[in-house]
């Protein structure tokens, strides 16, 4: 992504994505459980990220696990009533509308087994950011843009069957946790980072800052 942006618009400048700071305070953020796996995706119903493939993925799994699909429940198009109709034949998987409050969504990344991340198009995902800054295990779609956020600390998949194999496989308590890696992600993808680029790019690195 970075490189294509920057061959395309030789003076252009990515800046990346900040990470959730109600974690800063925390060294271990993500915690293995052994109950039952506990998946969780949040993104927008649109067919560019996926979320009827995932809920079909999990249904297919070997023991499906539990999955929770946080959504905007007030965009109700086409592939909205397409993705409830899956849930609702899915015996593990919950619509749950759209969550906002930064310090239940920090929760929910630390509590579940995995995040599954569908999203095909755009750059750095604000979905897949919260989940790598709290150390969740991430299993994402396979593509550049993911890949160039995630890098090693995710596994990917481009189908179905793919996500199914992955979930099958998968063991939280197994799952090589890093926290030297978590706590470099944290480092690069960092809102005083982010603001420090912006005020470059607009030529106020030497001028006041507002609180």
């Amino acid at each position: 992504r970075r490189e294509i942006v920057t061959r395309t618009f030789s003076s252009s400048r990515v800046i990346e994505y900040g990470g959730c700071e109600a974690c800063e305070e925390t060294r271990k953020y993500w915690t293995a459980r052994r109950q039952q796996a506990r998946c969780l995706t949040v993104a927008r119903a649109e067919p560019e990220n996926q979320l009827v493939e995932i809920v079909r993925a999990v249904g297919a799994m070997a023991v499906p696990a539990q999955l929770q699909v946080v959504t905007a429940t007030r965009y109700r198009g086409k592939y909205w009533r397409k993705l409830e109709d899956e849930v609702r034949r899915s015996d593990t998987a919950e619509l749950i509308d759209g969550i906002w409050d930064r310090q239940q969504l920090c929760s929910m990344y630390r509590e579940v087994s995995a995040v599954i991340h569908g999203h095909t198009v755009g750059g750095t995902n604000p979905s897949l950011v919260l989940a790598l800054c709290h150390g969740t295990p991430v299993l994402a779609h396979d593509n550049p843009y993911n890949r160039e956020v995630a890098g090693s600390l995710a596994k990917y998949w481009k189908e179905e069957q793919e996500l199914t194999k992955l979930l099958d496989e998968f063991d939280p308590a197994t799952w090589p946790y890093e926290q030297a890696a978590v706590d470099d992600f944290n480092r690069r993808y960092n809102w005083d980072c982010v603001v420090t680029e912006y005020r470059k790019v607009l030529g106020l690195e030497d001028g006041p800052r507002g609180n």
